[in-house]
């Protein structure tokens, strides 16, 4: 420690129980009084620099996004690049086309392994910078695969386009939840999944037919790929390293400290720089952590187990089937084919404007508020849409009804299920595994999507109207689950949020930390 550090070498008491918590008494003090003030200290943590350093690091979702539904929906228009002609060869074209779709989900999902390691090699910045060059490599490849009407090469290209958002959302939510204050963390973390819709909303516009959803203006959806990868780039050296990367697995108090005054905008961060070093005592434990070890680690196990289980509610909630649904009412209630096409861009406007109202309550109620809210409504929503639809050919109005219950259960997936997870991923861990944390909930979320968009299809067609059914079980299994083993993370230091997860028998020790020489 600096000389000139007064308080990073201050004598405290410190209580830790056989899990390795570390709490300190004025930590104690502050947190009684943590509710007192809470609005003025998120307006004073909100600084500009915060605010640039977030929207810089959410440019490449918004690519992420746009690239996603333009691959998943303009499938359509690939059979004339590939060339494949004749009644005899249509199976083998519905084979090229199923692989090249599938290509996607599993490109991210083994993206993601190597994911971690970069991380904690080379920091969070130059991992953006990867992630950033990755998008860029993806967009020339795309480009190419317009005058390249091979089969392997435009399957290659999907796979290079799953690897880069593979990293992508590994790298950009953990960043931003380590450079952001405890009090604004959750709705900064979540604006990486706004902006990702967003990308959504653009590409859901840009690909209707009246804009370049058509064989002609394919091309012009590809080349623009790379938009806002070049737009991020010179942005990047910019933005600071991760305070917690510097401190705790570089050593760099002095490098910590120059980044935290400039996300906070103020001379006095010696609360956050002791906070570090207290993570840094409790986390001995978990140093040179790996996915493979996280697995198998007993200290560790009930916050796997805790990711697994959110992960699977994030794609089992229903949110693709009720998104499928959409478009389907708007049809019902007979509003044609023409109109009915907006559906999904209206679903995904709601979708938006129910995540910044979710952005809002998730700091100032809870994440566990926001979970059982989502969790509970949409295993609710699944049982009365299924009877909304079944009604649909007896009662011609229930279209109407079924159009409503579609807007709640995107509301509840917005503020919750959608979301919270990939927060709370964040949350639960301390800094050398938080990296093999988001691999195994990144993997996870890549390969579950990949399995619901196969099984959605085979569920639909053998139990048709009732399809929402067979993911209400996992709504309001979750439900509980939340209810009886997720601690509320809100507003909590990570070193607060270990000690609410391993609280039982605990042993107090007492030390004292040596003064500087």
């Amino acid at each position: 420690m600096n000389q000139g550090d007064e308080k990073a070498g201050a004598e405290m008491e410190r209580e830790v129980n056989s899990e390795g918590f570390v709490q300190s008494t004025f930590q104690e003090a502050r947190n009684s009084k943590k509710n007192v003030g809470n609005a003025a200290t998120k307006k004073r943590e909100l600084s500009m620099v915060l605010i640039l350093v977030t929207v810089a690091s959410c440019l490449i979702p918004v690519q992420h996004g746009y690239n996603l539904w333009v691959l998943y929906n303009t499938v359509g228009l690939l059979p004339s690049f590939y060339n494949v002609t004749g009644p005899e060869e249509a199976d083998f074209q519905i084979t090229l086309l199923s692989i090249t779709v599938t290509m996607f989900p599993l490109g991210a999902s083994f993206a993601t392994i190597p994911a971690g390691w970069l991380l904690d090699r080379f920091g969070r910045k130059v991992a953006l910078f990867i992630t950033n060059l990755s998008a860029i490599i993806f967009a020339v490849v795309m480009t190419f695969s317009l005058s390249i009407h091979n089969h392997g090469y435009i399957i290659f290209s999907r796979l290079c386009s799953g690897i880069s958002t593979g990293i992508c959302f590994c790298v950009g939510p953990l960043y931003l939840g380590e450079i952001s204050p405890r009090s604004l963390r959750g709705g900064i973390i979540m604006m990486y999944q706004l902006f990702y819709l967003f990308g959504f909303l653009m590409a859901q516009i840009l690909c209707l037919q009246e804009v370049l959803g058509t064989g002609k203006g394919f091309p012009i959806l590809i080349k623009l790929f790379g938009v806002m990868p070049f737009l991020q780039l010179p942005l990047l050296p910019f933005l600071p390293e991760s305070p917690r990367y510097l401190l705790i697995q570089k050593r760099d108090e002095e490098s910590s400290r120059k980044a935290l005054k400039k996300l906070r905008n103020r001379n006095d961060v010696e609360d956050e720089i002791e906070e570090l070093h207290q993570e840094d005592v409790v986390e001995k434990s978990e140093k040179n952590m790996n996915p493979l070890k996280m697995l198998y680690a007993k200290k560790l196990r009930r916050q796997v187990i805790a990711i697994i289980v959110l992960m699977v509610g994030q794609q089992f909630d229903g949110i693709s089937v009720a998104y499928s649904y959409a478009e389907r009412n708007l049809r019902n209630i007979n509003m044609g084919i023409y109109s009915s096409r907006f559906a999904t861009i209206a679903a995904t406007t709601f979708l938006c404007i129910s995540m910044l109202f979710g952005i809002f309550i998730t700091d100032y109620k809870g994440r566990r508020f926001s979970l059982l809210i989502g969790f509970g409504v949409s295993g609710f929503i699944c049982v009365l849409l299924t009877v909304a639809m079944e009604l649909q050919s007896v009662i011609s109005d229930m279209g109407y009804f079924s159009i409503i219950l579609i807007c709640i259960f995107l509301f509840a997936h917005g503020i919750g299920p959608g979301p919270l997870p990939t927060v709370l991923v964040v949350e639960l861990f301390l800094q050398s595994s938080r990296s093999s944390a988001i691999v195994i909930a990144q993997f996870l979320h890549w390969l579950l999507s990949f399995i619901v968009g196969l099984i959605f299809l085979y569920i639909e067609i053998h139990i048709g109207p009732y399809s929402l059914i067979f993911f209400c079980p996992f709504g309001f299994a979750i439900f509980v689950y939340i209810f009886k083993f997720i601690p509320e993370t809100r507003n909590r230091t990570f070193v607060e949020i270990r000690g609410k997860v391993n609280t039982q028998n605990p042993r107090k020790v007492h030390f004292k930390m040596p003064s500087p020489k």
